[in-house]
This record gives C-alpha cells, structure tokens and sequence, in this order.
C-alpha cells in the first residue's frame, strides 16, 4: 500500500531496431505541476540515497536499471 498522493506507474518501452525509447513524463498524466527540476544519478551498490520530500510539486523517481529499495 502506497501513501496518500503517492503513485506509482509502469513505463512503456517501444523497442525497435535502433533501440529503445521510454516517455518518462508526460502532462497528460495528471499530475497537476509544472516540471521543476530533472535528475539524474548512478550509484554503487549497497548506497543509501534520501530524497526530500516537496509539498509544493511532484518528484519522479525512475529506475533505469537494477532495483531499489524505497521506503516512503
């Protein structure tokens, strides 16, 4: 169970012979806010990252690749 205003969304990939390309997002999908900022980061195994939490917009977490733990 996720918490209140918290969403989580499958991304589709379209694949073709050049590769792969994934919207990561889009207006139409309701979230309200303008984009603010986007980041990108690459960690190490066995790294623990925060994130803050902003009430005045919404933050996209995307996991490009291996897998996370998120504790919310």
């Amino acid at each position: 169970m996720l918490p209140d205003g918290v969403e989580l969304r499958e991304l589709t990939p379209h694949r073709d012979d050049r590769g792969v390309f994934t919207e990561l997002h889009r207006a139409s999908w309701g979230s309200g806010h303008e984009l603010a900022q986007w980041n990108a980061v690459r960690s190490e195994g066995n790294v623990l990252r925060g994130m803050h939490v902003h009430l005045g917009h919404t933050d996209y977490l995307t996991l490009v690749s291996g897998r996370a733990v998120i504790g919310l």
